[in-house]
């Protein structure tokens, strides 16, 4: 796969509108030069930003050249430029109507597409990021350490493959200490993604062989080191090792997942990580895509896979994918965001049309003024340039305060986009987020003048004018078919998120906190001496009056990490060819089913006697576990093998999901913490209420019994399930306050012209009244004229809702598309809506008096 070549489609695009058919040869020129000499020279990136400097230092100079077509000087522009600044302060509830609808509209897609630009859009900073893959079995560690180089080698389709596996980091000090997530990589790991560090150098061959070599993130180096340049070169101390810091990445850096804040070599006495297992990314040979390379893998891993003696079924091999970079790091959130971003768009469509309402109002009062204009030798390039400065003015003044208002609302913004989402740092007002709201600006006041100006050049003499308006009527069939759009969205969107929250996760999270240690191996060196901090900690956080059950894990529920092992149920004869089923590995202390409140559905749960020495091997199995293994027959008392070693099952739990609430839950095994004692292990719970006194209380605990140990948290199990659906939440939210936008603006559209259209209908209801008919019934007519060009938008809106949800179809949890109460009741709500904004405009034309109203004819 080869690199683009050609420069950013959107910034041609816009040379191409502003530069007059005279001057194409220019455009061609300067696509040349990027092509031949920039692009070569600097890069992708920094050649795509020449490219944009280039448009944006040529502009004003196309932009004068397009006015002086128009037979319009500069000096004439100006004197309009006043005018219409003069016409704007004397109508002032006109301009602030335009300009806070604007306002709206265009703040809320600037601070979209800033998410979008940030994590979507702009390039990775790397070398040719386009080249960067990742290799995508079912399990995300599908290496062992003695597998890494001969899959490099045989996969050559790949230029380079570099291997990395997660691990945890302690930093300590005299004054504290902090652990962080990072991981062990290949020394060429930032070779492979094209990344470089800002201070130091990257890994070699020898941190490998000495493992005494650590790189750090910008964000780690300026918290824990103060952004201290000294520390490249020095030695730390590192959970009871010493390394020495070698670089530290910029801060721009994308890390494989979100969370990394180190990185270690992956030592090259593979005996040290004989254990663990590994994921990678790769860069694509020169004439290779992913098809060949998702070909080349789906041969190469099965064979590694079976010469180590396990067989892959079919299935397992056609799972296998190779996904670019950028793709895989975003994941889901990529549909999220361009969700947003076409919700963003409906947006402002929707405040356009509602301005285009508001300015064909205008139009019809000032007809006498036009009419003037023209009788008295007015041009009608002359008037439709003036109306197009006025509309500019005021779309200008719009995106100046959407600027603003996008600039105040990041930090809430931020709050609520997932911690996972990648670059989120990198979210702010940038030059292409300036460009995108200076472009969007244009073209709104192009589309909001486009409707009410036609015809206006030619006005004649017309002091007066009524009756019915269908262009008004259709604009407000528009909106309220955009209206019905995201009102639909956010109705789907909040069904979701009630399903998600009343998923079944096989665990109570609401009165849970949870809090990890991370008890160094120089101070607690063996199994036994584990065994004595964890039960120490046991027993301090049991004395608490608010605690009614204390428990640990090695794996949390809803956090990453996983340990599998097959497994073969007593009486299975697993036929040649084939594989022992596999379980999840779960390591836990005696009371901590009862502090999730995990449902026993027979025998017993594990007590502090089972795991000790000279004890019968025993474990807990979950029932999806012990359905697969023993199908109706009763798993309590039965036996499975694992490896080597058997074990006694005692006891069957309700399944818990695990990875997150969407996920259903897989075979798991819990065995007891005494038989296998786990370094890292996150303490949990069960508390009054899960407060803020309640998390001190907890830590404050397990710190007395060492107040060296780096701690984890604390945290409540409420909060730590949030987090997964987080995307979900962003963009329930984000849909929700659209629609309530879109409601809004709905509402004032149907009033502005219900309103309108009373008041040009004055004497025609005069006489209706003078005539007998009766006020409620002038009313009820009212209304119901006025609901017919609603009730066409809900029609036509409810139809492209049909088919628009699929778009979201994806994002879902046991939501149809065409969720039906979400389909019922979004029409009732806006019809509801636009019922009330007709009710004032009604009430008034009931109170017309007939003599006034035609005197005043």
């Amino acid at each position: 796969m080869t690199a683009p070549t050609r420069p950013p489609r959107w910034a041609r695009a816009v040379l191409s509108f502003l530069v007059p058919e005279s001057g194409r040869e220019a455009i061609g020129d300067l696509d040349e030069e990027y092509e031949a000499f920039v692009l070569p020279e600097r890069g992708r990136a920094a050649a795509n930003r020449w490219y944009v400097g280039q448009v944006v230092r040529s502009a004003p100079t196309y932009i004068r050249a397009r006015l002086q077509q128009l037979g319009a000087s500069h000096a004439d522009v100006i004197l309009d430029v006043r005018f219409a600044l003069r016409i704007l302060r004397r109508r002032t509830g006109f301009s602030v109507a335009m300009v806070a609808t604007l306002a709206l509209a265009l703040g809320v897609a600037t601070s979209i597409y800033s998410v979008a630009h940030a994590v979507l859009l702009a390039p990775l900073p790397m070398h040719e990021p386009n080249r960067v893959v990742r290799p995508l079995p079912d399990e995300l560690f599908f290496l062992g350490a003695g597998e890494i180089e001969p899959f490099a080698e045989r996969m050559t389709t790949l230029e380079s493959f570099a291997a990395w596996g997660r691990t945890l980091f302690l930093f300590e000090s005299e004054a504290d200490a902090e652990e962080v997530r990072g991981a062990r990589v290949s020394w060429t790991h930032f070779d492979v993604l094209g990344a470089a560090p800002m201070l130091g150098r990257g890994f070699v061959r020898d941190d490998a062989a000495s493992d005494a070599a650590i790189i750090l993130s910008h964000g780690l180096w300026t918290r824990r080191f103060g952004g201290e340049e000294g520390v490249v070169g020095s030695t730390i101390d590192l959970f009871g090792e010493e390394v020495t810091v070698v670089g530290v990445m910029p801060p721009g850096h994308v890390p494989i997942e979100h969370d990394w804040e180190a990185w270690r070599p992956i030592p090259l006495d593979l005996e040290r990580v004989a254990q663990s297992g590994f994921a990678g990314q790769g860069r694509l040979a020169a004439g290779a895509s992913l098809a060949d390379a998702r070909a080349e893998l789906r041969r190469v891993l099965p064979e590694l896979w079976e010469e180590g003696g396990y067989v892959s079924p079919p299935q397992e091999r056609e799972g296998l994918e190779v996904q670019a970079l950028d793709e895989w790091l975003i994941g889901d959130a990529g549909q999220v965001l361009r969700t947003l971003l076409a919700a963003a768009g409906l947006v402002l469509l929707l405040a356009c049309v509602n301005v285009s309402n508001l300015v064909l109002a205008q139009s019809r009062r000032r007809r006498g003024e036009f009419a003037i204009r023209t009788a008295l030798g007015g041009s009608r390039g002359r008037l439709m340039r003036l109306r197009a400065i006025e509309l500019l003015v005021l779309c200008a003044l719009g995106g100046m305060v959407a600027l603003g208002a996008a600039a105040l609302s990041m930090n809430g913004l931020g709050a609520l986009l997932p911690a996972e989402l990648p670059r989120a740092s990198q979210i702010r007002l940038s030059g292409p987020v300036l460009l995108f709201t200076g472009v969007a600006t244009l073209l709104s006041a192009v589309l909001v003048g486009t409707l009410p100006t036609v015809g206006e050049g030619r006005a004649r003499v017309a002091l007066k004018s009524g009756g019915r308006n269908r262009l008004r009527a259709a604009l407000v069939t528009g909106q309220m078919a955009l209206a019905v759009l995201l009102v639909v969205g956010a109705g789907l969107m909040l069904r979701t998120l009630q399903s998600l929250r009343s998923v079944d996760t096989g665990f109570t999270a609401a009165q849970v906190v949870t809090v990890r240690p991370s008890p160094p191996s120089d101070r607690y060196p063996d199994d036994q001496a584990l065994r004595d901090y964890y039960g120490r900690i046991s027993a301090e956080v049991e004395r608490l009056p608010s605690v009614s059950a204390v428990g640990g894990i090695q794996f949390l529920p809803m956090t990453p990490g996983g340990w599998w092992s097959r497994y073969r149920p007593e009486g299975l004869v697993v036929p040649d060819g084939e594989n022992e089923p596999r379980t999840a590995m779960r390591v836990v202390t005696g009371e901590y089913f009862d502090a999730m409140q995990i449902r026993l559905l027979g025998g017993r749960t594990l007590e502090e006697s089972d795991g000790a020495a000279g004890a019968e091997p025993v474990v807990v199995v979950n029932e999806t576990l012990a359905r697969d293994a023993f199908a109706q027959e009763d798993a309590v008392g039965r036996t499975v093998h694992l490896g080597d070693t058997s074990a006694r099952i005692v006891g069957v739990v309700a399944d818990v999901r695990q990875s997150d609430v969407r996920t259903q839950a897989h075979p798991e095994m819990y065995i007891p913490f005494g038989a296998r004692p786990w370094r890292r292990m996150h303490i949990v719970a069960h508390v009054a209420s899960a407060d803020a006194v309640s998390l001190r209380e907890v830590a404050d605990a397990v710190r007395g019994v060492d107040p060296t140990v780096a701690l984890l948290g604390p945290r409540s199990m409420t909060e730590i399930v949030g987090t997964t659906f987080g995307s979900t939440r962003l963009l329930t939210v984000l849909l929700t306050v659209f629609g309530i936008v879109g409601l809004g603006l709905g509402a004032v559209g149907v009033y502005a012209v219900t309103a309108q259209s009373v008041e040009e209908r004055r004497r025609d209801i005069g006489i209706r009244v003078a005539l007998g008919a009766a006020r409620s019934g002038v009313a009820a007519q009212t209304i119901l004229t006025s609901m017919v060009p609603v009730v066409a938008g809900l029609v036509i809106g409810w139809g492209l809702a049909v088919f628009g949800t699929r778009w979201i179809e994806g994002l879902l949890f046991d939501v149809a598309p065409l969720d039906v109460p979400t389909f019922a009741v979004a029409p009732l709500v806006l019809v509801a809506v636009a019922t009330l904004a007709t009710i004032v405009p009604a009430v008034s034309a009931s109170r017309v008096d007939p003599v006034r109203s035609l005197q005043e004819q």
